[in-house]
């Protein structure tokens, strides 16, 4: 027999050999403990494309979470932020802070995209290309002002119905109901050419009630459809509700502080509330330095006052 020498596992083979790895196409995180994030979570996982929710209560848990997966291909984080920093149940820690988390023998998950649904963490720009480089993201996603959210209500008026006539017949000289089956040729292509007007008819009101049906669902959508949640329903969806009630989420930006005062005006009736799609794209798209660079000069062009910008960073190598 000949002797064989031991095999010896680089410290990188032992700890993927001993934890089993999960991989994730879309995934959404959020915080358990609040009511707000944890009742809108899965109206952004849907407009996200996200299969899965994983909720977390503290940063070490969001750590640890990660530590779990070999790789992401979108991470959305949906939290309460400020300038480069995120808040997990009560801790608030910027993003580099969060990173020290991590010990030196850990898994670390590579994560293709990651998109911050926060307030103001783009305006800690020295932060995020730090955060991205960590997990080695090709792109980082994030909003420059304060991203507020509330329920709103749309009442469905639901599918109106014809109150249909009964359909026509012919009659004899005294005045009975012919059968069809004892109908001349003549008197059965009158009764077709009846038949075929009253149809026509039933088609007209049932047109006449879905084009009402569909002008007061555009009149309700026509000033908040630009403050939808992403994911909220579309408009083919929101026709094809039953009548009654329904929970809407609404979402827009301001640069001040978010209020929860249900008394105040709605954020389509605010001159200083925007919805999402009037944000400006600022994309920034290079190697590391090239990014950091630029990253610089937004800092000074900020200083005077923050734009309203959905902040997207590429970065093609680091």
């Amino acid at each position: 027999m000949v002797d064989q020498a031991p095999i010896v596992l680089s410290d990188f083979q032992m700890k993927e050999s001993s934890i089993n790895l999960e991989t994730a196409g879309a995934l959404l995180i959020t915080d358990a403990d609040d009511e707000k994030l944890q009742k809108f979570a899965p109206v952004y996982a849907n407009g996200f494309g996200c299969e899965k929710q994983e909720n977390v209560s503290s940063w070490d848990e969001f750590v640890e979470l990660l530590k779990k997966y070999e790789s992401i291909e979108k991470l959305v984080l949906l939290f309460h932020g400020s300038p480069g920093a995120v808040e997990i149940g009560s801790q608030n820690k910027d993003l580099s802070q969060g990173l020290t988390l991590f010990k030196d023998d850990d898994n670390i998950p590579k994560i293709s995209e990651i998109f911050f649904e926060a307030c103001v963490v783009a305006q800690g720009l020295d932060k995020l290309v730090p955060f991205a480089g960590f997990f080695h993201a090709s792109k980082l996603s994030a909003w420059s002002w304060f991203l507020g959210m509330k329920t709103g209500y749309y009442d469905s008026p639901g599918k109106g119905e014809v109150i249909k006539t009964d359909p026509p017949y012919l009659v004899n000289d005294d005045g009975q109901k012919i059968e069809e089956e004892d109908m001349t040729p003549e008197q059965k292509e009158a009764y077709e050419d009846l038949l075929k007007d009253y149809e026509m008819q039933i088609k007209k009101e049932e047109d006449k009630l879905e084009y009402e049906r569909k002008k007061k669902i555009e009149e309700f959508l026509d000033s908040r459809k630009e403050y939808l949640m992403i994911g909220s329903p579309t408009m083919d969806e929101i026709a094809g509700m039953e009548p009654g009630r329904y929970e809407i989420g609404i979402e827009w930006f301001e640069n001040i502080t978010i209020t929860d005062d249900d008394e105040e005006p709605e954020p389509w009736e605010h001159d200083d509330h925007k919805p999402r799609i009037s944000a400006k794209t600022d994309e920034i798209e290079g190697n590391k330095e090239e990014v950091l660079k630029e990253l610089e000069k937004r800092e000074l062009d900020w200083n005077m006052e923050v734009p309203f910008v959905n902040l997207i960073i590429k970065i093609t190598s680091y």
